[in-house]
């Protein structure tokens, strides 16, 4: 059984003069970085295992919000999608969520060391990063515990999930070679597959040609937190990518986010993630065909 221990933190770790912005900017050249004003903490525990959330100034602005949550999964579905909105909305950090489960890692971003599984968040989008797969099945719960609270608390409007689902190359992938089999994959993108506890979100994907998914399993958080979804008081939605099981189909990640825009009403220019999907598609084909030539092993690409 789950406990949970909350508590309130109006004390500041560092400045508390509202000057730590311009303190951590002069300072970024020397590498000194200024300790994060902790305004709220809560933690979930059960026998084995917790989690801590810790929100950041900031946190309160995002009430009423859509949260996208990106933990890897069996693509680069969900890292791609979460990581573009953080990066084109400029979202600015707002909380971790932290537990003594976690691998050991720090992430150096700007000059600050930080967590590795970040939330970033403003009043209409609000992302959750995660540098690591939950490494077994009850930590993946307290997370999702976690993930619900957040968002009970900031109320907000959806939980929406990006997994990918691998298919093979006449199934909409890499195929070829080169730049033009990156437009010509982006052209033939098979729609999304989608779930969804909301009927207008249900409605839109549907208006965008995106099909229904009838029958499947989901696994990991985004399998969690839909099965969650249904007994909870806020919507939920996954999206399914096809991808290319052998290649990193970052194409994928363009018609997510374009759904996401459309259904979501999401204020974002897809344009330069295209440009970076056609870039990195050419790039992989490219040394697929390298590989191919040298009959070198084709997961040689990712050591």
């Amino acid at each position: 059984r789950s406990i949970t221990t909350l508590v309130h933190t109006d004390t500041t770790m560092g400045d508390a003069d509202g000057k730590a912005a311009d303190t951590r900017k002069g300072m970024k050249d020397s590498g000194v970085f200024v300790r994060t004003p902790v305004r709220f903490t809560h933690e979930i525990s059960t026998n084995n295992n917790s989690v801590v959330l810790r929100e950041f100034d900031g946190a309160n602005d995002c009430d009423g919000a859509v949260l996208v949550e990106g933990f890897p999964t069996n693509s680069l579905s969900s890292i791609l999608v979460a990581g573009y909105l953080r990066e084109a909305l400029k979202l600015p950090l707002i909380g971790v969520i932290s537990s003594p489960q976690f691998p050991p890692r720090c992430l150096i971003e700007d000059g600050r060391p930080v967590h590795p599984v970040r939330i970033f968040g403003n009043s209409a989008v609000v992302v959750v990063l995660s540098e690591f797969k939950l490494p077994n099945a009850e930590l993946t719960d307290c997370v999702t515990k976690m993930l619900f609270f957040f968002a009970k608390r900031h109320k907000l409007t959806m939980i929406v999930t990006v997994e990918g689902v691998p298919m093979d190359d006449n199934g909409g992938g890499g195929g070829g070679g080169g730049a033009a089999a990156a437009d010509d994959d982006a052209k033939k993108q098979p729609p999304l597959l989608f779930v969804s506890t909301s009927a207008a979100f249900s409605a839109r994907m549907l208006k965008d040609k995106h099909e229904p998914l009838d029958n499947s399993l989901i696994s990991g958080v985004s399998g969690a937190i839909m099965c969650e979804g249904p007994l909870e008081e806020i919507d939920v939605s996954c999206l399914i990518t096809p991808h290319n099981a052998k290649v990193p189909d970052a194409n994928c990640a363009v018609v997510a986010v374009r759904a996401l825009k459309a259904a979501l009403d999401i204020d974002i220019d897809v344009g330069p993630l295209e440009a970076k999907a056609k870039a990195l598609q050419a790039s992989v084909q490219k040394l697929l065909a390298t590989e191919a030539k040298e009959a070198r092993p084709s997961t040689s690409m990712y050591l």
